[in-house]
């Protein structure tokens, strides 16, 4: 079977998705190293918690603050787990790394090991400096992964700003990369966010930036999120609810359920770190369960016996 044949039914899959996808937590013991012991009931607790995905070694997985080692013993956890639980969660895989070689041949493990996507966002120090550039790193993923479909993670408060045109540089990676399906945007730009809109039936959006979820669900009409208040306990029911009384436009109960999830996101973003709020919550949440994902590795935050 040809590769373009292979990736063709997982893109379907990609664009058809909707609902709750969870940035999952990367768990660490008392003495920051990672802790894949705590991933198989973690996968249980998530399926119990109507996520319908994954999003593995994100910004609040830490996938940064990882080696690649780790990142691939991470990794081979959670493809175990969700085996073993059978669940049926999408999954995707941020590979993303500071040396593009190796988010490379972390690509090559995820495809073998059958995730739903890899996604990828550039080195925020040795940045691509045109559309050109841009889609030339692209092209690395699609030749290392070439059955898998690509989701371009968009963040530039971490990142930092392209130095051109994000929707310019999307209509020509849909020509030219098969592999690129979808983007996570995490970014408070409303007018690049509607401009997405126009490649809806062949490109996928995941909202990332929390605060603005809501507005532009209503807004724009996009069905699907990766938010960290989906590891909390009922929050992706409420996002779901939210979802249906919006589809129905029933707004007075979609607007009930929109201030549930922003009371919890002021909170969690209210003071200090939130990956470390973030953190905070999910382990009291779900200590009755005994999983505990531990604190984040510095400089996050310091914790740890020197």
């Amino acid at each position: 079977m040809s590769s373009l044949l292979k990736l063709i039914p997982r893109k379907e899959k990609l664009l058809k998705f909707r609902g709750a996808m969870a940035p999952v937590l990367t768990p660490f013991d008392k003495n920051g190293e990672v802790n894949v012991s705590q991933i198989p009931k973690y996968v249980k607790y998530l399926v119990d918690n109507k996520v319908d995905g994954v999003y593995i070694c994100g910004t609040n997985g830490e996938g940064y603050n990882l080696t690649n080692d780790e990142r691939l013993s991470v990794v081979k956890a959670w493809r175990q787990a969700l085996d073993k639980h059978q669940a049926n969660l999408t999954s995707v895989v941020n590979v993303s790394s500071y040396c593009v070689k190796e988010a490379l041949d972390l690509s090559k493990h995820v495809e073998s090991m059958g995730f739903d996507a890899i996604a990828v966002l550039p080195p925020n120090y040795y940045k691509p400096n045109s559309v050109d550039d841009w889609l030339n790193f692209l092209k690395g993923f699609g030749r290392a992964a070439p059955n898998t479909p690509l989701l371009y993670y968009h963040i530039p408060s971490m990142a930092g700003e392209l130095n051109f045109d994000l929707i310019e540089a999307v209509a020509a990676g849909l020509k030219q990369i098969p592999q690129l399906s979808a983007i996570k945007f995490t970014d408070n730009n409303m007018i690049r966010l509607s401009a997405l809109h126009k490649f809806r039936d062949e490109f996928k959006t995941f909202l990332g930036f929390d605060q603005a979820v809501i507005t532009v669900l209503t807004a724009l009409d996009f069905d699907s999120a990766i938010s960290p208040l989906f590891n909390l306990q009922d929050y992706p029911d409420i996002y779901k609810r939210f979802l249906d009384f919006n589809g129905r436009l029933d707004l007075v109960n979609a607007r009930t359920e929109q201030n549930k999830l922003l009371e919890v996101n002021a909170k969690i973003k209210s003071n200090g770190n939130p990956i470390v709020n973030i953190k905070v919550a999910f382990n009291e949440s779900v200590k009755h369960l005994g999983i505990d994902v531990g604190l984040p590795r510095p400089p996050i935050h310091y914790h740890y016996s020197q």
